[in-house]
């Protein structure tokens, strides 16, 4: 914590405190004392060790957001409280006239905590912008899917990088599969899951298919620009819709709502709670349509005026050596 009360009731910065003065927490007035961090930074802490203290690369890294915000011009207020859910906004700052909350996140935070603050700062009128440390480096997709946020349409995690006190903004993965060597990685992944029996429910399916994982059509490769959105990778994900599919009767068809919702009963979609209920739907119904323009572009699926018809019966392969000669000559840019 950088910002306490001294005893005459002012707000101090921690760059300015005195070793033996009294402090208290502007949020609940207990006693604080002010320490240094490995790097000699003064910090405020609760006396006789209550809570946890910050890291220091939290502290350094909320200062530099606050004097970046103060160098955009906005005016900027560090370690606002919010009574209502307990908590303290890292730096506050009004740009152009519209409140904007930036929280820097190095420790852990639980989904349910997440999505009750980012609600709170929407229904306080308020947008909100949460960067990520290094400890979230290497992020696994569960993690990227948690702080998925918006931005222009797209969706993107946002980066605080201490040592050059800047931000970084990453955008959509680009994961091209006509690789050889990416695609055996694919191969070898469905493999290893039928060795070590996990995914066993998918597992199970493709044999009551009479299937097996890795002999699967060339089309649920190389699926290209990516953002997690499923709990499984997006080759699982369609070999499940793919044998579920099988299991309906040959020119069933849907309207594109009724098809829409029938892909999202076979999906297990990753919980966003940074992003707003529209924002989640419109990832999900873009991922969905290029699913179905892909599955028709391989005439599993026939596109219609009037919906989605179940076309054909999909390819799989006889052996792994007769894949990998296909694969070998595949069209991908048809896909």
């Amino acid at each position: 914590m950088l910002i306490a009360f001294n005893s005459q009731g002012q707000l101090i910065h921690a760059s300015q405190a005195k070793a033996k003065a009294k402090y208290y927490c502007s949020e609940t007035f207990v006693p604080m004392e002010m320490r240094l961090s490995s790097k000699n930074q003064p910090y405020f802490a609760k006396i006789n060790h209550q809570g946890a203290s910050e890291s220091q690369e939290h502290l350094l890294g909320k200062q530099q957001i606050y004097t970046w915000c103060q160098q955009q011009g906005w005016l900027t207020d560090l370690e606002v409280p919010v009574n209502s859910i307990q908590q303290r906004i890292d730096v506050l700052a009004n740009v152009k006239q519209q409140k904007v909350a930036f929280e820097f996140q190095c420790s852990p935070i639980s989904i349910q905590t997440l999505k009750k603050r980012t609600t709170y700062y929407w229904r306080a009128g308020y947008n909100v912008y949460w960067f990520l440390g290094s400890p979230y480096r290497p992020i696994s997709r569960k993690m990227q899917a948690k702080f998925t946020q918006w931005d222009q349409h797209q969706p993107v995690l946002y980066w605080w990088h201490v040592k050059q006190g800047k931000f970084s903004k990453q955008v959509m993965n680009l994961n091209n599969f006509n690789n050889n060597d990416l695609i055996n990685r694919e191969l070898n992944r469905l493999k290893w899951q039928r060795r070590h029996k996990t995914h066993s429910a998918l597992l199970n399916l493709a044999y009551l298919n009479h299937h097996q994982l890795w002999l699967c059509p060339a089309f649920l490769h190389n699926w290209g620009e990516s953002w997690p959105l499923t709990s499984d990778h997006l080759l699982e994900w369609q070999l499940k819709v793919l044998l579920q599919l099988e299991r309906l009767p040959l020119k069933s068809q849907w309207t594109p709502e009724q098809w829409f919702q029938w892909v999202e009963q076979q999906t297990n979609w990753l919980p966003m709670p940074c992003l707003r209920v529209k924002q989640q739907q419109i990832l999900h119904q873009r991922l969905i349509n290029r699913l179905t323009q892909r599955w028709s572009l391989a005439e599993v699926l026939k596109v219609t005026k009037q919906g989605i018809i179940f076309w054909q019966l999909p390819k799989w392969y006889g052996s792994e050596q007769e894949k990998k000669r296909h694969l070998s000559s595949w069209r991908w840019d048809q896909f």
